[in-house]
């Protein structure tokens, strides 16, 4: 085990929370949407952080390895983590605006 990485158990239980939490969220964030209702617009800055901290690492990618590729595999580690949290950052923003 890694000193970062999380025990099997409190692996579980989030994953048990995310998943009961899920359908309320996507149901209201949903219903936001259809609606036209943005509680905070302001949040979807958060998106455009989280989409450029993806971008920059898959621009080095493409420019160096490969015009198409998935996953971190062909990044440096620093690299991969900069994707992953735009990942993480684009979910968060999504949510914050429409929820």
């Amino acid at each position: 085990m890694l000193e970062n990485e999380l025990s099997k158990p409190a692996k579980i239980a989030i994953a048990g929370c995310l998943l009961v939490m899920l359908p309320f969220v996507v149901v209201a964030v949903l219903r936001n949407a259809a609606q036209g209702v943005v509680p905070r617009p302001w949040a979807f800055l958060i998106v455009l952080a989280g989409f450029a901290c993806f971008m920059f690492p898959k621009f080095s990618v493409i420019r160096n390895k490969r015009l198409i590729s998935f996953g971190t595999r062909l990044m440096t580690q620093d690299q991969a983590n900069s994707y992953r949290l735009g990942y993480w950052l684009m979910g968060v923003g999504l949510l914050s605006t429409f929820l």
